[in-house]
């Protein structure tokens, strides 16, 4: 844990006890534990609330209403339809 450490030696000399707490509880801290992860059921329910959480933070793309457009081969420069030059 590099970061870890760095975090331990750059506060080490202003904040020696909580470091030191923090260096002791190492394993604790880092360790990941979670209680009945393994069922399908409760991987998908994980998954759907990070996406909820994630959803949050999204934008909608620009030109969106354009997305049909650009599926049918319509190319577009700088957002502005490019016109086909007649042969």
């Amino acid at each position: 844990m590099v970061s870890f450490d760095f975090f331990l030696d750059a506060y080490g000399a202003k904040y020696p006890k909580a470091t030191g707490c923090l260096d002791k509880d190492r394993e604790d801290l880092l360790a990941f534990k979670t209680k009945n992860c393994c069922s399908r059921q409760t991987i998908l329910t994980m998954v759907f609330r990070l996406c909820l959480s994630a959803q949050k933070k999204w934008r909608r793309l620009d030109g969106s209403k354009r997305l049909a457009e650009l599926i049918q081969g319509i190319k577009f420069v700088d957002g502005v339809r490019e016109e086909q030059k007649a042969a």
